[in-house]
């Protein structure tokens, strides 16, 4: 049965989208998210519900009926114990197990005696009865589980999903005609639901055209059928139009119905009519979760990972591409760590309508798939393939960027302070965090540079500022932008910013990049070598794109293959030649796809750029290529020669972000550790001491819980640290770069940032 690994993970296996509510609901609330069709909600600790994404129906309960690209507070809602987010409506259990249901209600889906078409705040259930777990996936019915484990539905019943023998409506709850044994849990999917008893056996009523009741027939039925062939079964999760659990002593995991897109995970696109079971998982499943294309998994291997298959158009398995499936179960990238050594590790994950989601073991939650309506949370409407960060759920600091000349921070309210140079308000150098002010918006992303700082706005638009020597504000000029300016052209749909020296670029819907600034070698991929101070297109369409080396760029395509342009002395292209480029060229020689890329480097001098690169790999490996000098690609050698081919840094384990600088780099571990290689003149690695590495070297002091790090072109790194909430900054100092309040040339141990 479930090992000892984690009791909070058997939690979790109740608590999936399909399956909402647990026996141990009594207990201390623990925090949980629930990915919806279009919308995500997330419980706290302290009983609060947020909720973001699409609200066209009013599913995040916020008194409005306007989408939200960031987590907004449920009005009215006493403290929860549970939630459950489906495609148009959400839900949840609070004081007294009262049922609470807010968003769509034309089939009475939100149980309480009433069709009204929307609605934007919660409504109490009707009946009077007390809950202990609620279940929805789709938007026309969900079913409750009270505390004397009857089992009770409402709304929608074209095909029988209420399981009360009838095709009728209802917009209250109804009670299901189960009467085999008691009931421990339920889940429900768009038009079918499953109960599982506590003999371990599951019956299912509803929908039945893809074979997800699992009788072995795909006939529908109105009152509940037993599922065949399984028994002892632990827990249950209904997707769109299939349905999965985990069974047996050794936990394996089984599902049935739908496959048109692989979320059965046996390697076929078959339907099931019968239960089957998940390619590889056959034992340690601790918790399952079925969206409507995709499935999820926490497993207990030689660790606790997460593991996710099927549709996959939009990145919502997590693994760094956008291909059309996933056939078998696949780790989740940068989620792989057992909770008890590390980070990455999944408490409880929700699979929902093509995105994704989880609560990492030290408290942050990460969402990636389609993100159109900003259901991922992170500030944008980009789609995401890989874990990102949902913004402002926590106190403190959301995230960094650090530049030559200073440094930014989000705030959890997402406004944006800086310190050093740039603090957009005047060029006089600030030693702590300060406001900027005339962004007007709030901020989904801030990118530093040498001498100018960028800020992607939660609406979509860009604007930057700073000295803009070669046009890198993006404004049409070169003159002096001590405040935020509107980038031309960058009005709306911008994705992501990145900044470096003296180039600017963006990402915008439709993966679609832009550059503006420095070319003298090229470095903007528009084919030319003219400076541009207005956006220029880049003819490749890419998920993650570096502009912070020194004369070059580099981009991640669609398809995962890494891609750069501009400058190339010492190969820092990775193209196997030394020959600059104007135009994008794929690097060759990399052993698995890339998920993220860095670019640095500095002049030598000849006043010559001398670059470098890293590529973090699906494996977690980090590859870098280029200028060695320092020892910046951390394979253990230097050399002034070219390095054209890409070549392993030496790390303890596996990585899951990589940030290069101006000669160094250094990589977030899936433990939390932060290593850093390459130049150490001015304290860049952190450990205490001044001595140049071509290994990499552990950063010393620094908090156990970073959950990012930035070295925007900079001899300096930051980190943001969870717990505490605060940004740590180590290296040079001469621009004040460090935000700890001293005026030190330079810290060669991490320093907090003041004034965040």
């Amino acid at each position: 049965m479930v090992g000892p690994v984690a009791i909070l993970a058997l939690l979790g296996s109740f608590l999936t989208l399909g399956a909402v509510g647990s026996p141990l609901a009594a207990a201390a609330i623990t925090p949980y998210v629930s990915a919806g069709g279009l919308s995500t909600c997330f419980l706290q600790s302290v009983g609060a519900v947020q909720c973001w994404g699409e609200n066209q129906y009013g599913q995040l309960g916020d008194g409005t009926y306007t989408a939200s690209v960031q987590p907004m507070a449920v009005a009215g809602l006493p403290p929860a114990t549970t939630i459950a987010a489906g495609d148009e409506v959400t839900c949840a259990i609070a004081t007294a197990s009262a049922a609470w249901c807010w968003g769509r209600d034309n089939y009475g889906q939100l149980g309480n005696a009433s069709t009204a078409p929307r609605l934007n705040k919660p409504v109490q259930v009707a009946g009077g009865l007390a809950f202990k777990q609620l279940s929805m996936k789709g938007d026309v019915f969900a079913c409750g589980l009270t505390v004397a484990e009857q089992v009770y539905c409402w709304g929608h019943n074209s095909d029988g999903e209420l399981g009360d023998g009838t095709t009728t409506d209802s917009d209250v709850p109804v009670a299901v005609s189960l009467a085999r044994g008691s009931v421990v849990q339920i889940a429900a999917g768009d038009e079918h639901a499953c109960a599982l008893l506590s003999t371990g056996a599951v019956w299912c009523w509803g929908d039945n055209s893809d074979g997800q009741l699992g009788d072995g027939t795909t006939v529908s039925s109105h009152k509940p059928v037993q599922v065949m062939g399984l028994s002892g079964v632990d827990a249950i999760a209904a997707g769109e139009s299939d349905t999965c659990a985990i069974a047996g002593t050794s936990e394996g995991l089984y599902c049935w119905g739908l496959n048109n897109a692989f979320q059965l995970g046996d390697g076929t696109n078959t339907n099931r009519t019968t239960p089957v079971p998940v390619a590889g998982l056959s034992s340690g499943v601790e918790q399952v979760s079925a969206g409507f294309e995709q499935t999820c998994a926490i497993v207990v291997v030689a660790s606790m990972q997460a593991e996710c298959w099927g549709a996959n158009g939009y990145g919502q398995v997590g693994v760094g591409s956008l291909s059309t499936a996933v056939k078998t179960p696949t780790v989740v990238f940068g989620l792989a760590t057992n909770p008890a050594s590390g980070l990455g590790g999944a408490e409880q994950i929700s699979a929902g309508g093509w995105h994704t989601c989880a609560v990492l073991n030290i408290g942050p939650v990460e969402c990636w798939g389609r993100n159109n309506m900003g259901q991922i949370g992170d500030g944008t409407q980009g789609n995401r393939d890989l874990p990102t960060l949902v913004m402002g759920l926590y106190a403190g600091p959301q995230a960094v960027s650090e530049g030559w000349a200073g440094g930014c921070a989000l705030e959890q309210s997402l406004e944006v302070r800086c310190w050093g140079t740039d603090d957009g308000t005047n060029f006089d150098p600030q030693t702590s965090a300060v406001p900027v002010l005339d962004l007007g918006s709030r901020t989904a992303q801030v990118a530093a540079g040498t001498n100018d700082v960028c800020a992607l706005a939660t609406a979509g638009s860009l604007r930057c500022w700073g000295y803009n020597l070669n046009g890198e504000d993006g404004v049409g000029d070169t003159d002096q932008h001590p405040t935020p300016q509107p980038v031309m052209d960058m009005s709306s749909g911008v994705l992501s910013v990145t900044e470096g020296d003296g180039v600017t670029c963006s990402i915008k819907t439709g993966y679609d990049p832009f550059c503006w600034g420095e070319n003298q070698y090229g470095a903007l991929g528009d084919s030319s070598t003219s400076n541009s101070d207005v956006p220029k297109h880049v003819g490749l369409g890419v998920t993650q794109i570096s502009a912070e080396g020194l004369e070059h760029t580099c981009a991640i395509s669609t398809s995962g293959a890494a891609y750069c342009w501009g400058s190339d002395m010492y190969g820092e292209l990775g193209d196997g030649s030394t020959t600059n480029d104007a135009s994008p060229q794929q690097v060759q020689g990399l052993p698995a796809p890339a998920v993220q890329i860095a670019t640095g480097g500095t002049f030598d001098a000849s006043v010559h750029p001398v670059g470098f690169t890293c590529a973090l790999l699906t494996t977690g490996d980090v590859y870098c290529w280029g200028y060695d000098a320092d020892g910046e690609l951390g394979d253990g050698t230097t050399n002034t020669t070219p390095n054209t081919a890409p070549v392993r840094v030496e790390l303890s384990g596996p990585a899951s972000q990589v940030v290069a600088g101006l000669a160094h780099a250094c990589a977030l571990l899936d433990t939390g550790a932060v290593e850093c290689w390459g130049d150490d003149s001015v304290g860049e690695l952190g450990n205490g001491g001044t001595v140049s590495s071509d290994t990499p070297i552990t950063v010393f002091g620094l908090a156990s819980s970073a959950i990012s790090l930035s070295s925007d072109d900079a001899p300096a790194t930051c980190a943001v640290i969870y717990v505490p909430a605060e940004v740590e900054c180590w290296g040079d100092n001469l621009s004040d770069e460090l935000g700890d309040g001293s005026t030190a040339s330079f810290s060669n141990t991490p320093q907090i940032v003041q004034g965040l």
